[in-house]
């Protein structure tokens, strides 16, 4: 075995360094993507131009197989996609964007899953006319959200009662009621469930009167994410004015029969004495 004294060691890492290509990674911020939709999660070299030996490798830091090794979510190399040992959740639903000539590797991942949420290793090798390797990490962050839907749920003194429920949203979601002129609501107290897949269940009531327009809005949102859905309702006016009516008539007829009671009270005393 040779021997080296620490001058010759210092030389040597100094040719190596000459010697080696510099080519920096990307390094984007955290993808948020919407469950069921496709994403691409950036990986890509500035100042690439060769592309010849590339071999390119996908995996999930956070997720290990039974060796230990890092699960492959997809591989290139030989000019070709390569995904023999590729992990099996992922398997239809990756591509390589090959954009080699520019250095862009970004992967495509197809109908994302709440699943897919965690962190992704891009590893680029590029072996002639030196190796040059390089690593980056992107952090996926998988949302799930739907439309709110909105029904009349009864009635209240004059008002009408209306329910929005929101299903499948993930995470946690903030939901609130709007008038015409976009001023939340008074509301109660919002309703959270899980379903049997982890998603939540949002549901809230509130009780309207007549306005300009009868039109009130469910709004459900992840601020974090800027993620918003909104859902609009027209309360037929002809029903606000019925429960208006109504609730009048009961108002001013309730003295009347206060004082029918009061009366027939007393004819009973007066019969009961006499």
């Amino acid at each position: 075995m040779k021997s080296y004294s620490s001058g010759s060691l210092g030389i040597i890492l100094i040719s190596l360094l000459l010697e080696t290509e510099t080519s920096h990674v990307v390094s984007p911020d955290p993808v948020v993507a919407v469950a069921d939709d496709d994403v691409i999660l950036p990986c890509s070299l500035l100042n690439f131009t060769k592309s010849a030996g590339l071999i390119v490798k996908w995996s999930r830091s956070n997720l290990k197989d039974p060796t230990g090794k890092d699960k492959v979510v997809h591989f290139y190399r030989d000019a070709r996609d390569s995904n023999v040992d590729q992990d099996e959740s992922y398997r239809g639903r990756t591509s390589l964007l090959k954009e080699l000539k520019n250095g862009n590797v970004s992967l495509k991942l197809s109908r994302v899953k709440l699943s897919d949420e965690g962190n992704y290793m891009c590893y680029i090798l590029v072996p002639e006319p030196n190796s040059l390797v390089h690593e980056t990490v992107i952090q996926l962050i998988v949302v799930a959200v739907s439309n709110p839907v909105i029904s009349i749920n009864g009635t209240k003194g004059s008002g009408v009662v209306l329910k929005c429920e929101a299903k499948s949203w993930y995470p946690k979601p903030e939901m609130n009621w709007l008038d015409s002129e976009r001023q939340v609501l008074p509301a109660g107290s919002a309703e959270t469930h899980r379903d049997t897949e982890g998603l939540y269940i949002v549901r809230r009531h509130v009780t309207v009167n007549k306005n300009v327009t009868n039109t009130f809005t469910c709004r459900v949102q992840l601020q974090k994410f800027n993620f918003t859905r909104e859902t609009e309702y027209n309360v037929p006016g002809e029903l606000l004015l019925l429960r208006k009516i109504k609730t009048q008539y009961i108002s001013d007829i309730t003295p009347s029969l206060r004082c029918l009671k009061a009366a027939v009270a007393h004819r009973v005393t007066e019969y009961s004495i006499g």
